[in-house]
């Protein structure tokens, strides 16, 4: 006789519906992926957007774009920066920091000499440089003026980053799409896995593999469920 245990049957009529859904896991935490980094490119658009002579600031945080290749060695132009503000008493030499300009505008260089007490007047100014330019700035940088300084740099975003934000109305209507559209798939999914049929293993008779000789011939009905195995000869 060939008798299969219950736990072997159960194997073979579970694999699909098990693969089915780690199918659609995966394909909801790829959705739900997209989904969340639409959402972070669109708020950090939305919080973020403005000129590039211009500051936007959240909580201690500022974004910049580098228009120009002043600082080429360490960030190249088009880059997004991320600023934090910094004390200025924390700051020291070799710091990438950004600040305003007095004519207006803001610049990220290098700092390169600090004067504890700049021309007597008590105050901590600043030397900078850009790494690309032959002579340091003509402009001493007081702390008041320092918006913080760069703890991250993004290659080549900077400038879509721009374009974005010059074109918020467009990324709210791409964000509401986006939305729509994953809403609609996730109540088609959702709908879909509502209606699949129950997977049933097939009707049968199953073999009871733990019942002895002694207990088949007390219990005659029990022969009904055991699959007959081709009998074998010997040589």
């Amino acid at each position: 006789m060939i008798v299969k245990s219950l736990d072997e049957l159960n194997r073979d009529f579970i694999v699909e519906p098990v693969s089915i859904k780690k199918k659609r896991g995966i394909f909801f935490l790829t959705i739900d992926t997209l989904f969340l980094l639409t959402l972070i490119i669109g708020l950090t658009v939305t919080v973020f957007s403005g000129k590039d002579d211009t500051r936007n600031s959240f909580l201690g945080y500022s974004i910049f774009t580098v228009t120009t290749g002043s600082m080429q060695e360490e960030i190249s132009k088009n880059s997004l920066i991320l600023v934090h503000v910094t004390d200025a008493d924390d700051l020291k030499v070799g710091d990438t920091i950004t600040f305003a300009r007095e004519q207006g505008g803001y610049v990220t260089h290098k700092i390169t000499r600090i004067y504890e007490d700049y021309q007597d007047s008590g105050a901590r100014a600043f030397q900078t440089k850009g790494t690309h330019n032959g002579n340091a700035d003509k402009e001493i940088i007081y702390g008041r003026n320092i918006v913080g300084k760069v703890i991250l740099t993004i290659p080549a975003i900077g400038a879509v980053m721009s374009q974005l934000g010059a074109n918020t109305g467009v990324v709210i209507i791409l964000f509401g799409l986006c939305l729509v559209l994953y809403i609609a798939i996730r109540l088609m999914t959702k709908s879909h896995a509502g209606t699949t049929p129950p997977h049933n293993p097939p009707k049968g008779n199953y073999p009871l593999p733990s019942l002895r000789g002694a207990q088949r011939q007390s219990n005659p009905d029990v022969n009904k469920y055991l699959i007959p195995h081709p009998p074998s000869t010997k040589s």
